[in-house]
This record gives structure tokens, C-alpha cells and sequence, in this order.
């Protein structure tokens, strides 16, 4: 089983985090240094990328691409799947029974998220039940969030067709769990969630974050800069109340454990 953490090479507290987050159980990983900016922006060119700052600042694209060298790398080495994590996530109770060892997932998946972020998210049926309390759903709507998934060798190869073909870059997350959840399926859930970032896991504890991240003062800065006119801000905000109403009828809790 190939586990890998996505991680700046100067990170050395977060680095620091991981390192006692999977030592405590005893579970093996990699760090994938992360691409810089730069280094971003020259292989998004290679690949003929769109990317346009008003959806992505440079050091959102660097996050970007750090992914998807690593869904380069399972379609270079043919690699059926792989476990992709970001470096601030705490991992929850035996967590070491479900990532030493891979070899439940399906190869027809193309991606298995394991984080909990949306609170309530719109859920297909029941595929499969794991060793432990963990269940396994058809993943049907919106839930961001990119710091622990799986992908496999035809998710790797899809989610590369799927980047290269769309009109502009947008956010990691709504990328992979939106726009290409819409269009392609095959994308599962873990329930309860295997994993979560520490900011979304302190808005639940109310504790200071500590692991602060400079993508968040970015994006902020981004949005603040292209507000959508009001025409398109009336839109948002009624496909916003939209999704939120349908989300309170139909969606299910995904809470991490």
C-alpha cells in the first residue's frame, strides 16, 4: 500500500505532525514534496493547462499540480491506486486497518474519499462494508476538501483526460469533487470519514488552528479582488440557498471517527 502526504520540503512542523499522526499507528507514508509555484505554472504549460488568476492563484496551482504529479505518477508507474493525503490531517481510530493495505478497494473506482468536510452530502447507496464501523457510499454530490483520497490507475488516467479537456482551472476540490463527480461517477465515500483537516476538525473543538495555511489568505484575496457583478452574485446566492435547502432534505451526516 502506497500512501503519500503532499508537504512543502521547509514544512518542518507539519511534517513534524504527520510523522506522529502515522507513527501512532504504525501506518507507512511518503512525502511528496510539493511543487512551487514556478515549478507549477511551467508544468501546467506542459500539459496546456487554462489557467486563469481570476479562479486560481499561483499558489493554488501549486497545490493543484502537486496532485497531479502524484496522478502522473500512478499512470507512469501503472499503479492501481494510491492514497493521497495533505500534510495537516489527523487520521481517525484505526485508520491502520484500511491504509496498509488496499487491496479491498474495487479497480473500477476511480476515486474513494476518506475526509470529512461538508457536514451533510448527497449520498447514492451502500456498496460495501469494511472490516471495522466504515461503509462505503456512492458519492452524488458537492463535498470539498482535498486532503485525503484514494485514486486508482482508471481514476488517474480519467481525472488527467478530464483537466486537460476543461475550459479553465478552477479549485482543486470542486474540480475532482464536483465538476468531474458530475460527469463521470465512479466516485465513492468513506462513512464515517477516515480523516480530517485541522482547521475543519478546530471549527468542531473550537480550538486555535495551528497548521494555518497561506492558501486560505490567498483565495480570500482572490475573491476579495473578482467579486461577480450582481448579476452573478444573485445567482450564486440562489444556487447557494438551493443547495442548502436540498442538502437539509435529502443529504446525510459524514462526521469523522
Amino acid at each position: 500500500m502506497q500512501n503519500y502526504v503532499i508537504s512543502l520540503k521547509a514544512e518542518n512542523s507539519r511534517r513534524g505532525h504527520i510523522e506522529n499522526e502515522f507513527s501512532k499507528q504504525n501506518i507507512p507514508f511518503e512525502f511528496f514534496d510539493a511543487i512551487t509555484p514556478n515549478e507549477a505554472k511551467v508544468k501546467a504549460e506542459a500539459l496546456k493547462l487554462v489557467v486563469n488568476q481570476q479562479f486560481l492563484t499561483l499558489g493554488e496551482l501549486a497545490c493543484f499540480m502537486s496532485h497531479v504529479s502524484l496522478w502522473q505518477k500512478v499512470v507512469e508507474e501503472n499503479l492501481p491506486y494510491i492514497a493521497v493525503f495533505e500534510d495537516d490531517i489527523f487520521l481517525g481510530n484505526n485508520a491502520q486497518v484500511y491504509l496498509t493495505d488496499l487491496s479491498w478497494m474495487p479497480d473500477d473506482w476511480f476515486l474513494l474519499k476518506m475526509e470529512a468536510f461538508c457536514p451533510r452530502v448527497m449520498l447514492g447507496k451502500s456498496v460495501s462494508t469494511l472490516i471495522g464501523e466504515r461503509s462505503f457510499f456512492e458519492l452524488k454530490g458537492l463535498n470539498l476538501g482535498r486532503a485525503g483520497y484514494v485514486v486508482s490507475y482508471l481514476g488517474a488516467k480519467a481525472l488527467l483526460k478530464f483537466i486537460t479537456e476543461a475550459s479553465h482551472l478552477i479549485a482543486l476540490d470542486h474540480m475532482m469533487f464536483d465538476c468531474f463527480l458530475k460527469q463521470n461517477g465512479n466516485v465513492f465515500q468513506m462513512v464515517p470519514a477516515l480523516c480530517i483537516q485541522e482547521l475543519e476538525l478546530n471549527k468542531q473543538t473550537k480550538q486555535v488552528s495551528v497548521l494555518t495555511s497561506k492558501l486560505i489568505i490567498e483565495r480570500n484575496q482572490r475573491m476579495k479582488k473578482y467579486k461577480p457583478h450582481n448579476l452573478s452574485k444573485l445567482k450564486r446566492e440562489s444556487l447557494r440557498l438551493y443547495y442548502q435547502l436540498k442538502n437539509f432534505i435529502f443529504a446525510k451526516p459524514v462526521v469523522f471517527k
